[in-house]
């Protein structure tokens, strides 16, 4: 049997995202250099960028005067090749990677978990807080669809949808959105098809989160929501696709 973190050669996940958030902390701003410090060999390429509220249409009516065009900034920090980032808000704080190769394959280098171990402890100790109100991992997946038709999907795929009633030749565009509860976690799913870039993909985009989480616990926590989404994106493919991703099938 192969392992649940399996590394394939042709992997379909573009972007995978972990993120904690808690209350609203105004002395952020006071600490973001601090951090900024313990991470620039990592992360050297920095930025502070404004958010601007705007209401587009309609009446301010029951919108505070007090969030209506008030800047409000965030913390950006990027690797050397732009494609791993840590940003940080007066309530979260988010890792975004779209050079995953890993979760924690113990031959892999940069694991995306011992990211997650390094960012967190050293933002904590910074900003000491004792519980997250929310812990989660997103993984999004743009999978090939060369033919549309549902011989070539359920060669690779499992349907969510019935396709003997909607085909997949006859799509134009679907979405699927599923929020549901796996014991004490949730699982926010989401797929369809689509064109990115002029061609048709089969998207899976997978956000696994829990609450009220002690931060001393949070990477427990994670690994759990981690495997939790693996099982549920290996339940939506076909060992066919797993074949295609291990370089052993053509996809055309």
């Amino acid at each position: 049997m192969k392992d649940m973190d399996e590394v394939f050669k042709n992997p379909s996940v573009v972007e995978v995202v972990f993120e904690v958030r808690f209350p609203n902390l105004f002395y952020i701003a006071q600490k973001v250099g601090e951090y900024q410090l313990e991470i620039m060999d990592d992360f050297p390429k920095a930025s502070q960028i404004i958010e601007q509220s705007i209401v587009i249409g309609g009446t301010k009516t029951n919108v505070s005067d007090e969030n209506i065009e008030k800047p409000i900034p965030f913390w950006q920090f990027e690797n050397n090749t732009g494609k791993t980032k840590i940003i940080i808000r007066s309530n979260r704080l988010n890792i975004i990677s779209q050079e995953y190769k890993s979760y924690n394959h113990p031959e892999v280098d940069n694991r995306f978990r011992d990211l997650i171990t390094k960012i967190v402890p050293t933002f904590l100790e910074k900003v000491p807080i004792k519980n997250f109100s929310r812990v989660g991992i997103r993984y999004i997946d743009h999978c090939p669809l060369e033919e549309l038709n549902n011989e070539y999907f359920e060669t690779f795929y499992v349907p969510v949808i019935n396709i003997n009633k909607y085909k997949i030749e006859d799509i134009v565009e679907n979405h699927v959105t599923i929020r549901t509860k796996r014991g004490n976690y949730y699982l926010l799913f989401q797929c369809g098809i689509r064109q990115f870039e002029g061609k048709y993909k089969y998207y899976l985009d997978y956000d696994g989160y829990a609450n009220d989480i002690g931060t001393d616990n949070f990477i427990v926590v994670t690994d759990a929501l981690q495997k939790m989404i693996k099982k549920e994106y290996y339940s939506n493919i076909t060992e066919k696709f797993k074949e295609y991703m291990r370089g052993n099938v053509h996809d055309d």
